[in-house]
């Protein structure tokens, strides 16, 4: 910004908007270097500011803001890595009496449950921590049996009975494997 002789005029391309707020009357005058204004510090400081949020400062954050969002989403996403999931082993409630079922970490142990409803079956698990017991439900048109989701690699005991007595207790064993 070239300041000129004297009073504080300013030379300048463009004038400030006629919304800016001015202190002082302008009176312009054709000169070698464009139109001179004469502005006090307040108008030029204004303009300025303007021109600065207008331009640099609104594009500036949109840069900004389209950075952040990319690192939030891309932080987000880091953290939400899937899990690779096995194939589910599936095995009737009358073949698992006495049985060790040997399950991987990543998978789990679907139960068929023949002619009894899906939902009627409970399960003890004696070390909870190893594995948990998946209700089985209907849910709408689909029907999802129960089973035995592993939660650590160990060994412990199952019991599983269901509630209308269509069966003895069943009384497995499950290996999670890692």
């Amino acid at each position: 910004w070239p300041a000129s002789r004297a009073g504080g005029s300013v030379w300048e391309s463009s004038p400030p908007s006629r919304t800016a707020p001015c202190k002082f009357a302008r009176t312009p005058s054709a000169g070698a270097h464009g139109t001179r204004y004469a502005l006090g510090t307040t108008v030029r400081a204004n303009w300025v500011l303007s021109r600065l949020s207008a331009r640099n400062i609104l594009g500036a954050m949109k840069r900004l803001g389209l950075i952040a969002a990319t690192a939030v989403l891309a932080l987000s996403l880091a953290g939400c890595a899937p899990t690779p999931v096995g194939t589910p082993i599936t095995m009737s409630s009358e073949d698992l009496q006495g049985k060790t079922v040997e399950l991987p970490l990543n998978s789990l142990l679907n139960i068929t449950t023949g002619d009894l409803a899906v939902d009627s079956y409970t399960a003890e698990i004696a070390d909870p921590s190893i594995a948990e017991f998946v209700q089985g439900r209907t849910d709408g048109s689909a029907t999802f049996n129960p089973g035995i989701k592993p939660l650590k690699a160990g060994t412990t005991e199952v019991t599983l009975t269901n509630e209308q007595g269509g069966i003895q207790a069943v009384t497995f064993t499950v290996n999670v494997t890692g």
